[in-house]
């Protein structure tokens, strides 16, 4: 089972496998725009987007800023 994404196009596993999957499964969860995301994490959206669709890594800094923000343990 899956989720329609934003306007009807792509689609949410309901057990992500990627990072990107994820980081968007909370975000709609939580009702927040990229943007909100972005700048609660302290980067822009076009950043927090190219995660989201798992086509850029968050650096080594962006992962902290993230597992902190997400109260997670960062797996080395």
């Amino acid at each position: 089972m899956s989720r329609p994404g934003a306007y009807g196009k792509a689609r949410i596993p309901a057990v992500p496998r990627t990072l990107g999957e994820r980081l968007r499964k909370i975000r709609l969860a939580w009702d927040w725009s990229q943007t909100a995301m972005a700048e609660a994490l302290g980067t822009n959206q076009r950043t927090y987007s190219a995660w989201e669709r798992d086509g850029q890594l968050p650096s080594q800094a962006s992962m902290m800023a993230l597992s902190r923000f997400l109260r997670l343990q960062p797996v080395a």
